[in-house]
């Protein structure tokens, strides 16, 4: 019926899932929901996107490699290695 009416058959089946819902059958009434305003009640909301602001980090090569050189000379008992 669905493959030879095509349109027929999507607005029968249609009608028959409202007038479900209407009368009260809760599954129905979740499912037209849930597919009618997915907005306010689908499943799997993505989150809204939130745009991470530019982050700028400055490393000193100075005390870069101030550290490393005091961990080859057996200082910095602090440092561990990853």
């Amino acid at each position: 019926m669905l493959l030879n009416g095509g349109a027929e058959g999507l607005n029968q089946l249609s009608n028959a899932l409202f007038e479900k819902a209407t009368q009260g059958n809760v599954t129905a009434v979740i499912y037209y929901l849930k597919v009618r305003d997915r907005e306010n009640w689908g499943e799997n909301q993505p989150e809204s996107l939130r745009e991470i602001p530019p982050l700028q980090i400055i490393v000193d090569s100075m005390a870069v490699k101030g550290q490393f050189m005091g961990v080859l000379k057996g200082g910095n008992k602090g440092y561990r290695p990853p």
